[in-house]
């Protein structure tokens, strides 16, 4: 800022002792001209005198000449005129008729000097000849001459005069005029030198203040040569840095004055720094998704604000880099939350849905195909209840990374939900196609997999629909599920292909399962009792409450039909709890009238185990209804019971604490474990009808039902055998010393006003007139 004060003050004294000097030269020279203006034009007056003289001395001399009395008067005028000619002569003006004046001059005093001697010899006569031929014509032509040389050189004078005023006047009126226009000039000058001194000390003191800022900022700042339309990064010098982003880079200070703006950047992304550097160019100053690299190696991810300014006198520009790696990472995660599972980590549907969206409008446009796999696992629920939602979680992170690894690496895998997942496979060459890939996902599940410290088994369930681009993009995902319906209701471990005929089939399903939830509510469902007797008095000991569904369209529905709709959608909790209250309000009748006590078993889902608060359900009903607990009795299947954890374990120990009984209901179709039997909480086992109908004649023997039976009774549990239906299998029974029958041959599932009826052939045949009320058999395993 000095320096350049100091170049405009050297500048403005310059051009002030130049303008001066040329002031002094133009009076100079404006005075010279108009001294010898002067001496022109006195020259040229003084010429006119003496030419005037010489005319009046030789008028004279010619008067004297014919005069002789004054011929004393006539020499001194001669003298004079002589001398007036001999100042004519020596004049420095160049007069044009100087030589023709002389020549008449010496006419004249020749033909003067001619009459003086004629007259001085008295000739008279001759005198007046010379005078009237010579004399006085040369006098005539002389005096004309010297009149008109006389008024030329008087006006000559006159105009040198008069020329030398009005040069004069004009010189002054300039000069005025010059010096007010250089004092307006100087003054303007002297204004914009002191702007400009303004100027450049108000640009130093923001300098200073920007040095002070720029330094003590805690914000990175780095400043680099502004760059051009051909700048490049590599180009772009770093010109200086401030000790933030010293700290933050990790450079020195000189480091930074020896790089380039492309040595801070990744080296990945220099093609992107051009592209920057070319969006500066066009006026743009903010930049986002920008990763700069430290000197340790690291990469920040920056957003920079940059701004053109001076430094060192120059144009250059300020980068201000911000650190948003922390934002950027924590955005980042939150985007893959929304769009990811977070137990997996696989896609969630919503970036399920997208990315299919997307796949489906690109086979709209080009030929091929692609397809949607639905797969559920088969009996995830059994062990999640069993091993703990831990083991399940695990569970379901091994399967997903088996899905990922069985698919290729352009097809996607999501995870819907519980353990739902779907598959899109993306550019197949033709429907066929998908149906490998599903059986590829089962060879590849079916290895065992690591989970809570053993190797489980898995299988899944798998629905496939495929398409080319028509419709919508949702119809291949409810197509896959329709075929997945299918396959679950045709078995597990398999694949279905969806084909037209299954919509129909699952709109059967919706709708049926839509009117399941209404008739829940509507008390569209009812209860049949199948009775179970003595095997050897006949007496009947209790009944089986059997749920059934008066659909007002359909008419009356059997447990097949809606069961596996209840345990799919499930409401089967909301069937249990309704069938566990309705049978202990029926129960509670027949104890309070004319019949009796009636144990009433009621079937109880494998999920309520663990959901749904079992015991707090029973416990509700028994309040309700005022029921004796041990009148009720929760039958439970071997392959739910067994199997469950020390949780579920302590469930049905709660329950059983109340004085309700636990049965094994389908004894032998399970895991049949005596070891892990003996540890279990129950009062009754129930052989599976299965078993029952291998008793076909007397002679024949069941070894696997007398074991069973055996078993039973050296537990101190009361044996059941199911789906009798001859006579001979209810001799046998008898005859192995079987407790208790339930079968078509004893009753098909009757209504609860027909109890009463069935208990009359026992009270007038035996002396038991009312069904034994059940007592806690004295198990040693019992907790």
């Amino acid at each position: 800022m000095r320096l350049g004060t100091g170049r405009m003050s050297a500048s403005g004294s310059l051009f002030f002792w130049v303008t001066c000097a040329g002031s002094v030269l133009l009076v100079v020279a404006v005075f010279v001209g108009l001294f010898s203006l002067h001496s022109w034009s006195d020259q040229h007056e003084a010429q006119s005198r003496s030419l005037a003289t010489l005319r009046t001395d030789v008028a004279l001399e010619q008067e004297g000449i014919r005069d002789p009395t004054a011929s004393v008067a006539t020499d001194r005028f001669q003298d004079e005129a002589e001398r007036a000619l001999s100042l004519i002569m020596a004049s420095p003006t160049q007069l044009a008729d100087r030589s023709t004046i002389v020549e008449m001059i010496g006419a004249y005093q020749a033909a003067a000097s001619a009459q003086v001697a004629a007259l001085g010899r008295g000739d008279l006569q001759a005198a007046n000849r010379i005078y009237a031929s010579e004399e006085d014509p040369a006098f005539t032509r002389l005096d004309a001459k010297l009149s008109t040389v006389v008024s030329t050189e008087a006006a000559s004078a006159a105009v040198g005069v008069a020329l030398a005023f009005w040069i004069s006047m004009g010189i002054f009126a300039a000069a005025g005029i010059g010096i007010l226009v250089l004092v307006l000039f100087a003054r303007r000058r002297h204004a914009r030198i002191v702007a400009v001194e303004a100027a450049q000390r108000v640009v130093a003191a923001r300098e200073e203040t920007f040095r002070s800022l720029f330094d003590e900022s805690p914000q990175p700042m780095l400043v680099t040569m502004l760059p051009t339309a051909s700048t490049e990064g590599d180009r772009l010098q770093i010109l200086s840095a401030n000790q933030a982003a010293v700290t933050a880079y990790g450079y020195s200070h000189d480091e930074f004055l020896a790089m380039t703006l492309a040595d801070i950047r990744p080296d990945e992304d220099l093609d992107l720094l051009v592209t920057n550097l070319q969006a500066l160019q066009s006026g743009r100053m903010h930049f986002d998704d920008v990763r700069h690299e430290t000197k340790s190696g690291e990469i920040r991810e920056v957003e920079i604000d940059a701004r053109q300014t001076v430094f060192n006198g120059h144009s250059a520009l300020i980068i201000c880099p911000s650190d948003v790696t922390d934002r950027v990472k924590l955005q980042r995660e939150l985007e893959h939350q929304a769009f990811h599972d977070a137990l997996t980590g696989l896609p969630n549907r919503s970036l399920f849905n997208d990315r299919l969206k997307h796949v489906h409008e690109r086979m709209q446009r080009s030929p091929g195909y692609y397809a949607v796999l639905m797969v559920d696992l088969d009996n995830f629920k059994t062990v999640n209840d069993s091993l703990g939602h831990a083991a399940g979680d695990a569970l379901l992170v091994e399967v997903s990374q088996r899905l990922t690894t069985g698919i290729r690496p352009g097809d996607t895998a999501a995870r819907l939900g519980g353990d739902e997942f779907a598959i899109l496979l993306e550019d197949l060459d033709n429907p066929a196609a998908a149906s490998v890939a599903a059986e590829r996902l089962h060879e590849v599940l079916r290895v065992p997999l690591p989970v809570a410290g053993r190797d489980l088994t898995i299988t899944a369930t798998v629905g496939v629909a495929s398409s080319s681009g028509g419709g919508a993009s949702t119809d291949a995902v409810r197509n896959a599920d329709v075929a997945l319906y299918v396959a679950k209701a045709d078995g597990k471990d398999r694949h279905t292909i969806y084909s037209d005929h299954m919509h129909d089939t699952a709109m059967e399903r919706l709708t049926l399962e839509q009117d399941l939830r209404v008739g829940i509510g509507r008390n569209e469902l009812m209860l049949m009792y199948q009775p179970k007797v003595d095997a050897q008095t006949g007496t009947m000991v209790g009944v089986e409450a059997l749920v059934r569904w008066n659909h007002p369209q359909r008419g009356l529905l059997s447990p097949d039909t809606f069961i596996p709709i209840a345990e799919q959608s499930g409401l089967i909790n909301e069937l249990d709890t309704w069938v566990l209250t309705a049978a202990c309000w029926q129960a509670q009748q027949w104890a309070t009238s004319n019949v009796g006590p009636v144990p009433v078993a009621v079937n109880v889902s494998g999920r309520s185990l663990v959901s749904c608060k079992l015991l707090e359900r029973v416990v509700d009903a028994l309040r309700t209804t005022c029921l004796d607990p041990r009148l009720l009795e929760l039958e439970i299947t071997e392959s739910a019971a067994i199997p469950q954890n020390s949780e579920a374990m302590a469930l049905l120990q709660s329950v059983r604490d109340l004085g309700v009984r636990i049965a094994i209901d389908d004894f032998g179709t399970g895991y049949s474990v005596l070891s892990r039997l003996e540890g279990f909480p129950v009062d009754t086992l129930k052989i599976d009808l299965s078993f029952i109908r291998s008793i076909v004649s007397e002679g024949d023997e069941a070894p696997i039902v007398d074991a069973m039976i055996a078993m039973g009774l050296s537990l101190g549990l009361k044996v059941v055998a199911e789906g009798v239906e001859t006579d001979v299998q209810r001799a046998y029974l008898a005859s192995r010393n079987c407790p208790e029958l339930q079968g078509y041959l004893i009753s098909r599932p009757i209504a609860p006003e027909m109890v009463a009826t069935f208990l009359l052939p026992t009270r007038t045949n035996t002396t038991t007139t009312e069904p034994r009320l059940p007592t806690r058999p004295n198990v040693k395993t019992a907790a």
